[in-house]
C-alpha cells in the first residue's frame, strides 16, 4: 500500500514537473516571440548597411542592434568601418573600445580607449573610458586577482530532504527559508611564454543557514590550485584540491585529491571536454550520523560532453559523468557504502540582450550501492534515482533600473541580481530516502578585479 501510494505521489510529482516545464517553455517561447517580433520590426539588415555605407547613423544603429543580439564580431566590424570615415566621433570610438574589451581584444581595447584620453567627453563617458581601460589593463597584467561574492535568500518546501510518508521523531520538518551565499578569491599568474599559459590558486566558500530546520545547515570550503596550458588546439588544466564541509555546526567531511580538465575545439562553434579526478574522503562521526569512518575511502570520477554555441547569444551543453566510490567499511559492512554513480545533464545559457540572461539545466542520475549497509536497511541494497531541474534569470542592477531612467552608482550598478527555481525528485529502494523538494532563491552577485 505504501509502495503504491509512493508510486502515485511520484507520478503526480512528475506530472507537476512536466506542467511546470511546459509552462516555463511556453513563457520563454512567448517572450522570445515578442522579442523577435519587436526586433523584426526594427531590424537593419547587412544589405541595408552595404547599400548605404555613408549613412553614419544607420551604421551605428546596426552596430547597436548587433550588440543587443550578442553578435559582437559584427558590431566590431561595423564600428571599425564607421571610424574609418569619421575618426573623430569620440562616442563611437568609446563604444568600439568597450566592444573590443568584451571580445577579449585587450590590446585593441586599450589602444582605442587611450586615444580618447584628454578628449572632450562627458563625465559619464569619461567614467566609462576609465573603467574599461582599467579593466583591460588589469586583465593583461601578468598577475591578476579577482573575487566574487554572492549573498541572498532561498526557500525550500522540504529542506531536510525527508519522506512525507514517514514520521521522523525529533527531527525538524516542513518548509523553511535560509540565508545563502558563496564566495571565491582567485589569483592567476601568466607564464609569459606567448601561449597564454598561466598558474592559478582559488579559495571558495558556500553556506546555507536555515531559520528553523537546523539539520539542513551546511558550509563548504574548497581550495584549488593548478596550471592551464594551451596545447594541440585546446586547453589542459591539471590541478590539486582540498575541501572541508561542516553540517549542523559539526565537522562532517574532509577531501583531498587532484584531477585534470581538458577542452578541445572541434570548430568555432563546438567544443569537446573531458575531465577526470581522484580524491580521498575522510568522514567524521557526528551527533546525527555515527557511520563516520565507514564511509572513508577513494572516490574516482570522470565527465565528458559537448558545448555548442549556435550563436553568440546561445550556449548549449550536453554532458555525462560517472563516479566510483570504494569505501573502507568494516568486517561487518565491507562494501555497504561503496557505490557506482552515473549522470546525464543538459544545460542552456541564453543572452537575452541588455544584460539579461536565462540559465536552464536538467539532469538525471543513478546511484547503486554494492551491498546492504545495515544502517539504512537490513535487507534492501540501496539504489537511488534522482531528477533535477532548474531555471534562473538574471541581469545587472543597471539593466533593471534602466527603464525607469535611474542611473545607479558604479559600485552597485554591476551587481547581478538572479532569481531561480529548482526541483529535485529522488526515488530510492530505501523508502525513507525517497523525497522531493521545490526551491526558490534570490541572489545578488558582485565581481571585483584587482
Amino acid at each position: 500500500m505504501i509502495a503504491s501510494t509512493r508510486k502515485n505521489n511520484h507520478i503526480a510529482g512528475l506530472v507537476k514537473v512536466s506542467k511546470t516545464v511546459l509552462a516555463l517553455c511556453a513563457m520563454c517561447v512567448v517572450s522570445f516571440s515578442s522579442l523577435d517580433g519587436a526586433r523584426a520590426r526594427e531590424a537593419i539588415s547587412f544589405q541595408q548597411v552595404l547599400a548605404s555605407p555613408d549613412d553614419a547613423q544607420l551604421n551605428l544603429d546596426y552596430a547597436r542592434q548587433q550588440v543587443a543580439a550578442g553578435n559582437l564580431q559584427q558590431a566590431s566590424a561595423a564600428l571599425e568601418r564607421l571610424l574609418l570615415v569619421q575618426p573623430n566621433w569620440d562616442s563611437v570610438r568609446l563604444f568600439y573600445g568597450i566592444v573590443l574589451y568584451r571580445l577579449d581584444d585587450l590590446s585593441g581595447a586599450k589602444r582605442e580607449l587611450k586615444i580618447l584620453e584628454g578628449r572632450d567627453l562627458s563625465p559619464k563617458q569619461e567614467g566609462e573610458r576609465r573603467k574599461y581601460l582599467a579593466l583591460a589593463e588589469q586583465a593583461s597584467q601578468r598577475v591578476r586577482m579577482s573575487a566574487r561574492f554572492s549573498l541572498g535568500v532561498r526557500t525550500d518546501s522540504n529542506p531536510g530532504r525527508l519522506n512525507d510518508e514517514f514520521d521522523f521523531f525529533g527531527v525538524e520538518d516542513g518548509p523553511d527559508s535560509a540565508f545563502t551565499g558563496a564566495s571565491q578569491f582567485r589569483v592567476e599568474v601568466d607564464f609569459s611564454n606567448g601561449r597564454g599559459d598561466f598558474a592559478f590558486v582559488q579559495l571558495g566558500g558556500v553556506f546555507n543557514q536555515y531559520f528553523e530546520v537546523g539539520r539542513a545547515d551546511f558550509a563548504h570550503i574548497p581550495l584549488k590550485a593548478g596550471v592551464t596550458l594551451h596545447r594541440f588546439g585546446g586547453t589542459i588544466t591539471p590541478y590539486v584540491f582540498a575541501s572541508h564541509s561542516i553540517v549542523q555546526d559539526e565537522e562532517f567531511r574532509s577531501e583531498a585529491g587532484g584531477g585534470i580538465d581538458t577542452n578541445w575545439s572541434i570548430n568555432s562553434q563546438l567544443d569537446w571536454f573531458l575531465n577526470g579526478f581522484a580524491q580521498y574522503q575522510d568522514y567524521d562521526e557526528t551527533s546525527f550520523s555515527f557511520i563516520g569512518d565507514l564511509r572513508d575511502g577513494w572516490l574516482y570520477g570522470g565527465r565528458t560532453g559537448l558545448r555548442w554555441r549556435p550563436s553568440d547569444r546561445q550556449t548549449l551543453t550536453l554532458s555525462g559523468s560517472v563516479r566510483r566510490k570504494d569505501a573502507e567499511g568494516d568486517s561487518f559492512t565491507p562494501d555497504g557504502f561503496s557505490y557506482d554513480f552515473a549522470k546525464i545533464e543538459v544545460s542552456s545559457l541564453t543572452l537575452l540582450g541588455r544584460g539579461f540572461y536565462l540559465n536552464a539545466k536538467a539532469s538525471y542520475s543513478q546511484t547503486n550501492y554494492d551491498e546492504v549497509d545495515f544502517f539504512t536497511s537490513f535487507s534492501e541494497i540501496r539504489e537511488d534515482e534522482r531528477f533535477y531541474a532548474r531555471v534562473a534569470v538574471g541581469a545587472p542592477l543597471s539593466a533593471l533600473f534602466a527603464p525607469a531612467n535611474i542611473e545607479l552608482p558604479e559600485a552597485i550598478a554591476d551587481i547581478v541580481a538572479q532569481v531561480g527555481v529548482s526541483y529535485t525528485d529522488q526515488e530510492s529502494t530505501i523508502s525513507n530516502l525517497t523525497f522531493d523538494n521545490w526551491s526558490g532563491d534570490l541572489l545578488f552577485t558582485k565581481r571585483v578585479q584587482f
